[in-house]
């Protein structure tokens, strides 16, 4: 709520700096050590072997050309190299640097098209980038629901962004009931793209202040 607050006003929070962190302190929840011990311990066969068969076997493909479903048919074959490849990234804290190359398709929203905001851009990524990625997520799963407010309705699993409507509805619902009254005032800020609107090093340093460090941390900067 304090970041919330700092952000719609413009206010300058206070900040602390550690090293090459900028700490914004108590608008983030830290995680605890269990669930930190959890994000680094070294990626095994079985969460690899997991990963490639968890994607589609025909997801659209990215540069290197290879569907999912050659190496799912062909895991005996090439297993070894795809398992030392991953463990290897993890053990580096790397990729290489063909491998977060995707291309950028854009898919009409409507019939026909006539600005940018009417295609929606996505990214063809490289399976073995996809498959890196998985292993992260499901590693942060876990935590989700200690670093997402229980306001907010998304990134949790059973958590529906649909329950916005609903909330907004009976907040509407409330102001139109209290006739007479004074004080109400609803506030509709635009987040379309907000995405797009995120700073690399922001992530870097809430992810630094919730207790992700080392080379997970800079693994997810990769």
């Amino acid at each position: 709520m304090a970041n919330t607050i700092y952000i719609l006003f413009g206010i300058q929070p206070p900040v602390k700096v550690v090293g090459d962190y900028v700490l914004l302190p108590q608008l983030f929840p830290r995680l605890e050590e269990a669930d930190l011990a959890g994000l680094s311990y070294s990626v095994s066969v079985e969460e690899i072997k997991n990963s490639v068969f968890a994607i589609g076997r025909l997801k659209t493909l990215g540069p290197d050309g290879f569907p999912t479903l050659f190496y799912q048919d062909y895991w005996g074959v090439c297993s070894d190299d795809i398992i030392s490849f991953v463990q290897d990234c993890s053990h580096t804290a790397t990729l290489p640097d063909h491998l977060n190359e995707p291309l950028i398709a854009l898919v009409p929203k409507v019939e026909r098209p006539m600005s940018m905001n009417q295609l929606r851009p996505i990214s063809l990524c490289n399976t073995l980038y996809k498959v890196v990625s998985k292993i992260l997520v499901a590693r942060l799963r876990p935590c989700m629901t200690k670093l997402v407010s229980p306001s907010q309705v998304s990134f949790v699993p059973g958590r529906q962004i649909t329950d916005n409507i609903i909330v907004a509805q009976e907040v509407l619902h409330k102001f139109k009931s209290a006739k007479g009254k004074k004080g109400f005032i609803a506030w509709k800020i635009d987040l379309s793209k907000a995405y797009d609107r995120m700073q690399w090093s922001l992530i870097r340093e809430v992810l630094w202040e919730v207790g992700i460090k080392g080379s997970i941390l800079e693994l997810l900067m990769q």
